[in-house]
């Protein structure tokens, strides 16, 4: 059992992004302080995505996923539409 939190800042081109979040078991994904993604309960491996609008320039990802037994699984993808 453990939590963990990752931060990055990254520089993106306008447009509509796909934001897809794997975790085995609870993940939530914030950018630039909006929560897109809240799957905050126990499940085995499976993913859940949000589909946002940034504008050019930095943004700031946030990233929390936490494991309450078995094996520890997270993921962060962000594709542009």
């Amino acid at each position: 059992t453990f939590s963990i939190r990752w931060t990055r800042t990254w520089t993106w081109a306008g447009g509509t992004y796909n934001v897809v979040a794997g975790s085995d078991d609870g993940v939530r994904v914030w950018i630039d302080g909006v929560l897109v993604i809240d799957f905050w309960r126990d499940r085995g491996f499976g993913t859940s995505s949000a589909t946002v609008a940034l504008a050019a320039g930095t943004h700031t990802v946030i990233m929390e996923f936490y494991e309450n037994g078995g094996y520890a699984r997270a993921s962060l993808a962000l594709t542009r539409v």
